[in-house]
């Protein structure tokens, strides 16, 4: 009982700094002189961001589609906090244990959400694609950008390929007769990369309907949360077992639970994963900023208010979801923990199969997401000139307003990933790569905090005195997190990413030099899409 009662006290800390945080944000931004384009129109708004983009010396390339609620979407579906909670419960609660998974996740979210709210004041000076990787390259130079901007695509890769893994495993968990080849592993990859794939093609074909499908994805993620719980309370009415027994050590339930000295890397490592989406969430709203009006403004309140609402919807999951988790793993003595997921299907048949399908689908629209980020991150990279065939991979298709050459590239360079993993016989892709993305993150946090000063001049969003200590600890702490995240690979895994990304570094210093010099803007030899506007108006 005494656990139950620390529990909900640093449920209630939790909610209250997440207020606190976002009020303080709101105001911050609200004092701000700052153009609105709501307030002047739009066409005053887009002089100011033409003049932000060409002081970055790039500019504005990409047709203005993505609205006030587009821009949260892209946000809050990166972080996929439905599908993420469903695959990683399992392996969480098995090799960390109910009370702990809770409680880290309690502990680590909350810090998380002040760290983003940290990394808000660089997203709020970067109005271009590429988003921290531009305040890496040109306050740290080449050698510091080039690998921040390698950690990001690695970490957006990771992502990618696993939501592609979460569509085959939802998709398998039907079980259709016509998808049993599904549980070879071989035949498992080989459709992951078909999704991958697929995803490509139709991103290729019309670039416009990504807005559409950035405001679906969260009718999608909201529909499936209710339907969870439905599911969820379906499956425990007659159940005698009281969902108190998660705060109590009987010795029914003994085993569910790990004592605190008895946690390794691994258990860690898999818990901090789930909130890595919170760290994803931030960085796919900067990759989009030069695709809205007032992007300072609208990716710093996206980022924040995404990562408290599904901290806070995540916290709620996974206790309601620990909860069935104990029962199935008592009525199903016969099962492994990896089934709880069927059993729950199979107890409520029909909203059981909805539930599969409502998650299948949220992965395939976060990877669609990740895909599109990914693609910008790389087409940003070729541009500043800092990777293999920059010329091929900056292009930019005016027709579709999509950089096409870096959609490709992307592709495969994934399933490249998606192979090494596969040849060194890593065991859980979904795992893995949470793992891997959660470290490539943690160290560009790292960098940026500890060796990137923040441009005060051009940042809106402001922590004023708070922002050395958070630092401080942040760095340290991150530090920490990512140290038991590795230790929880094996080295071959760490290889797949970290040897491509000192290559990618090796070659950005031997071409550029150290010393990054400021881009400098062509008016007379370019034509940027406001220029164009007669040929191509904005929407």
């Amino acid at each position: 009982m005494i656990g139950l009662v620390l529990f909900m006290l640093l449920v209630f800390i939790a909610v209250l700094s997440m207020i606190a945080i976002t009020l303080k944000v709101q105001s911050s931004l609200r004092k701000q002189n700052y153009i609105s384009g709501v307030r002047y129109g739009k066409v005053v708004q887009q002089l100011q961001d033409k003049h932000e983009l060409h002081r970055f010396g790039f500019g504005q390339y990409f047709r203005r589609q993505y609205g006030e609620l587009s821009i949260f979407s892209i946000s809050m579906n990166a972080i996929g906090v439905f599908p993420i909670a469903l695959l990683l419960l399992a392996p969480m609660v098995m090799q960390g244990g109910l009370v702990n998974s809770l409680f880290v996740y309690s502990g680590v979210g909350l810090l998380f959400i002040v760290i983003v709210a940290l990394i808000g004041q660089y997203l709020s000076t970067q109005p271009t694609a590429g988003g921290l990787y531009h305040a890496a390259l040109r306050r740290g130079g080449t050698w510091l950008g080039s690998f921040v901007g390698g950690l990001q695509l690695m970490g957006q890769l990771c992502m990618l390929l696993g939501y592609s893994y979460g569509v085959v495993y939802f998709l398998r968990l039907l079980q259709l007769p016509m998808l049993s080849w599904l549980e070879h592993p071989g035949a498992f990859t080989l459709a992951v990369a078909g999704v991958i794939v697929l995803q490509g093609v139709i991103g290729l074909l019309k670039s416009s309907y990504y807005p559409i499908l950035h405001n679906a994805s969260i009718a999608v993620q909201v529909v499936g949360v209710i339907a969870l719980l439905i599911v969820c309370y379906q499956a425990l009415r007659g159940d005698s077992y009281s969902g108190m027994h998660l705060f109590a050590l009987d010795t029914s339930v003994a085993n569910w639970f790990s004592n605190a000295n008895q946690l390794t890397p691994m258990n860690i490592g898999l818990m901090v994963a789930l909130a890595c989406r919170f760290f994803i969430g931030g960085d796919a709203s900067a990759q989009s900023a030069e695709e809205t009006i007032e992007p300072k403004v609208r990716i710093a309140w996206s980022t924040l208010l995404s990562t408290c609402y599904s901290y806070m919807v995540g916290l709620i999951l996974l206790l309601v979801l620990a909860i069935v988790y104990m029962n199935l793993g008592l009525q199903a003595t016969n099962a492994s923990g990896t089934e709880w997921l069927s059993l729950l299907a199979a107890s409520i048949p029909g909203l059981g199969n909805v539930l599969i399908v409502l998650a299948l689908l949220s992965c395939w629209l976060s990877s669609t997401t990740m895909l599109h980020v990914s693609a910008r991150t790389l087409m940003a990279m070729a541009r500043d000139g800092i990777v293999p065939l920059s010329d091929q991979l900056s292009k930019i298709s005016y027709q579709k307003q999509e950089p096409r050459h870096a959609l490709v590239g992307v592709q495969f360079i994934a399933l490249g990933l998606l192979l090494a993993l596969f040849l060194v016989g890593a065991q859980h892709y979904f795992i893995t790569v949470s793992l891997l993305a959660f470290i490539c993150y943690a160290l560009i946090y790292v960098l940026l905090l500890y060796g990137v000063p923040l441009d005060q001049k051009t940042a809106l969003w402001k922590l004023e005195e708070w922002d050395r200590p958070i630092r401080l600890v942040s760095v340290l702490l991150l530090i920490g997190l990512a140290s038991a995240a590795g230790a929880a690979l094996a080295y071959t895994e760490l290889l797949i990413v970290f040897v491509p990304l000192v290559l990618l570094w090796l070659y950005a210093v031997v071409k550029r030099g150290f010393a990054t010099k400021l881009l400098q803007y062509d008016a007379g030899g370019s034509r940027d899409l406001f220029e164009m506007e007669s040929q191509m108006p904005l929407h």
